[in-house]
C-alpha cells in the first residue's frame, strides 16, 4: 500500500475499535439491566475518544508530526484493560518488571487495543480468561478464544466485519518503536507477544 492507502485503512480501523466496544458494552447492557451507569459512561467514554482520534488524524496530516514521549506500557496496558472490562472475562496481570520506552502513546495504546478487541471478540461472550504477562523486555497476552485454525495473514479476515487491517496495524506500529509483535496459537487460545 502507498502512504495515502496506509493512512486511510489506519483511520478505518481506529473508527472500528470504539465502535466494537460501543456494541460490546450495549450487549452487556441488554444481559443485565438499564440501571447500570458505568455502562453508559463507558460508550461515552468511547464515542469521545472517536471523536479526538478524528481530530488527532486531521492534524497529523497537516502537520506530520507525532509526540514522542517517555511511555510507561505497564501502566499503559493496565490503563487499556480498565476500558474492557467485562462480567464474563477475568483479565489477570503479572509483572516480573517495568518495561517504558520512548514512543507514541496513543499508536503504542493501539497495538493493545487491537489485542484485547481480538481476544474479547473470541472469547465470544462465554467466560474466559485474558491474562498479561510483563516480563523483561516483552508483554504477553493469552486469551481463552480457542485460537486460530490457520496462521492469520495481514488485510485477510475471517470476522464477518473484519477487514484484517489489525495485525498489519500491530505490527507496522511495534516497527516503529524499534518493537516485534507475534501472533500464534497456546494451549487455550491466542498469544500475543511484543517484545521491546
Amino acid at each position: 500500500m502507498n502512504t495515502h492507502e496506509e493512512m486511510a485503512a489506519t483511520l478505518a480501523h481506529e473508527f472500528k475499535n470504539p465502535l466494537s466496544l460501543l456494541t460490546l458494552n450495549l450487549d452487556i447492557l441488554q444481559q443485565i439491566d438499564e440501571t447500570n451507569k458505568k455502562y453508559y459512561d463507558k460508550m461515552r467514554n468511547e464515542l469521545k475518544r472517536l471523536e479526538a482520534m478524528t481530530v488527532d488524524f486531521l492534524k497529523m496530516t497537516i502537520a506530520g508530526e507525532q509526540i514522542i514521549e517517555k511511555v510507561n506500557l505497564n501502566e499503559l496496558v493496565k490503563n487499556i484493560v480498565k476500558r474492557y472490562t467485562h462480567p464474563n472475562i477475568k483479565f489477570e496481570f503479572k509483572e516480573e518488571t517495568t518495561i517504558t520506552t520512548s514512543g507514541n502513546y496513543k499508536k503504542l495504546s493501539t497495538i493493545f487495543d487491537n489485542i484485547f478487541k481480538n481476544a474479547i471478540e473470541a472469547i465470544d461472550g462465554k467466560e474466559g480468561t485474558i491474562s498479561i504477562e510483563v516480563k523483561e523486555n516483552e508483554i504477553t497476552v493469552k486469551d481463552s478464544g480457542g485460537g486460530f485454525l490457520e496462521k492469520p495473514v495481514y488485510f485477510t479476515s475471517k470476522k464477518e466485519n473484519g477487514t484484517g487491517v489489525g495485525l498489519y496495524l500491530c505490527s507496522k506500529i511495534a516497527e516503529e518503536h524499534g518493537a516485534k509483535f507475534t501472533l500464534e496459537n497456546g494451549e487455550l487460545g491466542c498469544v500475543a507477544k511484543v517484545s521491546f
